[in-house]
């Protein structure tokens, strides 16, 4: 049998000043919130994704994610941390790993140093048998992150200074069979976000350890909305251009 994983329950932030940029409203979610975005694949568009905000609750919020046929949920919190995932892995998995991963933080906000690498690591009992010799499995669920710094990106209408962030989350599946070899997949998500706009970029791709394509990279690009009862990127009547903080 295959040594279990021991149980760890980890948060690690990087050195250095932090940055306190909370005034400018990176990560906007309120209700009736919808962003819609151009999937593009190779340099070709692939369809259209929208986001929009499906439910709040107090401090508790979730981003539906529909296209490519599915819709997929998130469940947030915003916290004097930042912005907390209440449910990363949800009925994928165990109620034991369920539990045992708990409540991470996406984005804190005031943001850490640009380069420094913040990672969460929840690491137990998978809380099921997958290889059929009656012992749990166990697991790593491993996410890191790094603000890459502030840039200044073009939009439909006008321009903004984003805030760039690269993600990875690894997780990897331990058999109790020795025979069995343990499986991760790594995910990458690098994001960008606009002041009073929200995620205006995401690419996206993940691979498992022998580097074989599990999603085929793709980016999600803006190209309308409605955040705060205003729509996005319609010129005022005057037609002058506005840049965001």
């Amino acid at each position: 049998m295959r040594t279990a994983l021991p149980r760890i329950v980890e948060d690690t932030v990087p050195a250095g000043e932090r940055l306190d940029l909370r005034s400018r409203n990176y990560f906007p979610a309120a209700a009736g919130d919808t962003w819609t975005y151009s999937a593009v694949q190779g340099g070709a568009s692939i369809g259209t994704v929208t986001r929009s905000v499906s439910s709040v609750s107090g401090n508790d919020f979730t981003i539906a994610e529909a296209g490519f046929g599915s819709t997929e949920y998130t469940n947030y919190r915003s916290s004097t941390e930042g912005l907390v995932l209440v449910d990363l892995m949800g009925n994928s998995v165990s109620a034991a790993a369920r539990a045992l991963i708990g409540e991470i933080l996406e984005f804190a906000e005031p943001f850490y140093a640009v380069g420094g690498t913040r990672r969460s690591v929840r690491q137990g009992d998978w809380g099921r048998d997958a290889d059929g010799d009656g012992i749990n499995e166990s697991f790593r669920l491993e996410l890191t992150q790094q603000l890459v710094g502030l840039e200044t990106v073009s939009l439909p209408l006008g321009s903004a200074e984003t805030a760039r962030f690269r993600t990875v989350m690894a997780l990897t599946l331990s058999p109790s069979k020795p025979s069995e070899t343990p499986y991760t997949i790594n995910a990458t998500e690098e994001t960008w976000w606009a002041p009073g706009i929200g995620l205006i970029r995401a690419d996206r791709s993940a691979i498992d350890a022998q580097n074989t394509t599990v999603i085929a990279p793709y980016s999600l690009q803006i190209t309308g909305g409605q955040v705060g009862g205003s729509t996005l990127f319609v010129a005022p009547p005057d037609g002058t251009l506005t840049r965001s903080p």
